[in-house]
């Protein structure tokens, strides 16, 4: 059995006390493992965003998160309790690199506009230390000395003492302090999956994460037509983009005609080989314009190809009526496929040949 590490009985000390919230001091420098940690900790210990739910006194609020705002890469927020507010919150992260907002029903186009794009007017400190942080306004009132210690009824009184510390002259304006710290210079993958409400008008302001790798936008409310917007994210290597149950072949060739450097894509359950002629377009795009891509999720969709791409290592075509293979080579060729996932499919056609030697039978692909 292994032991705790030190830093993990730490941690777990942190989130278990009711005064961890005036811990900014420690926060501001505080190793970006160890803040993952604790934050994911904190949300699940109180119960997550909502509070109360495993023993936690202290509900988590947006205004929460400003601790962290100096040292967390990585948070995790889930349920229909995350708001704009919390969106806003987040704006101000100086390294936030990966963002989960899975099955968060209430955020849509303008809870994401207070992330990517924040107001100017809502200013931002211009250093750690120079601003008390606004999680320790509205839940504790303290003094000048931020080292003071709780009374006995554990609450903490507050001193006379200066003002707030004016930032030093070489400050940059507020405005491109909201700029410099919003996420889009620094988030690199966002999960909205299962966010009912993101629709095709939120994905123009998606377009402006141009150090986006990763994009889940999977069971959301996307049709389709805004699309083309993410055509800008050309850094992209994995989309996952399954249950957009309205998305045809038209709009899927004119996003991953864009994004030429994925190697992670997932259309399942989407309207993927609708197209003319079997999905004849979307097939030769996959072929030819996407020359990384190592694993196609096509499970649930009308596509009755199987498409034999060299480059291939995982092909996932459940439940899907195949009626051929297609070797772009124009005959067998070696492939590089690891994983072939067909439970529930059903072969007809050229496709159910068992002569290993007919280059549009299944046995060719598996022989």
């Amino acid at each position: 059995m292994s032991l705790p590490s030190l830093v993990d009985l730490c941690i777990q000390a942190a989130a278990s006390s009711c005064y961890w919230t005036v811990q900014r001091r420690s926060l501001e420098r505080l190793p970006e493992d160890a803040a993952n940690k604790l934050l994911e900790l904190l949300l699940d210990r109180q119960g997550g965003i909502q509070g109360g739910g495993r023993g936690g006194a202290v509900p988590l609020r947006p205004a929460s998160l400003e601790l962290f705002r100096y040292c967390a890469t990585r948070v995790i927020l889930r349920g229909a309790a995350v708001t704009t507010e919390w969106l806003a919150a987040l704006a101000g992260f100086r390294h936030l690199d990966t963002l989960h907002l899975t099955g968060c029903c209430k955020i849509n186009a303008a809870a994401l506009q207070a992330l990517i794009l924040p107001r100017s007017g809502s200013s931002l400190p211009s250093s750690p230390t120079s601003i008390p942080s606004l999680a320790t306004k509205q839940q504790l009132k303290l003094g000048s000395r931020w080292g003071a210690s709780p009374d006995e009824g554990g609450t903490f009184s507050a001193s006379a003492g200066p003002s707030e510390v004016s930032p030093p002259p070489s400050t940059p304006p507020r405005t491109s302090l909201v700029i410099a710290a919003s996420a889009a210079t620094c988030l690199r993958h966002l999960d909205l999956s299962g966010c009912s409400q993101v629709r095709d008008d939120a994905l123009p302001l998606l377009a402006h994460l141009t150090h986006l790798q990763s994009l889940s936008i999977s069971e959301t409310s996307v049709q389709g037509p805004g699309l083309s917007a993410l055509t800008a994210l050309t850094g992209i290597t994995r989309l996952q983009a399954g249950g957009l149950k309205s998305v045809c072949d038209e709009a899927w060739v004119g996003l991953l005609s864009g994004l030429t450097a994925l190697c992670h894509l997932e259309l399942w359950g989407s309207d993927a080989g609708s197209g003319a002629n079997g999905g004849e377009q979307l097939l030769l795009l996959l072929a030819a314009g996407l020359p990384h891509l190592r694993h196609l999720n096509a499970a649930w969709t009308p596509l009755a190809t199987l498409p034999a791409l060299p480059g291939l290592q995982v092909l996932d075509m459940r439940h899907c009526q195949l009626r051929e293979v297609w070797w772009p080579a124009g005959q067998p060729s070696q492939m590089a496929l690891r994983q072939l996932l067909l439970k529930g499919a059903i072969l007809s056609g050229p496709a159910a040949v068992t002569d290993p030697e007919s280059p549009m039978g299944l046995a060719s692909l598996i022989r």
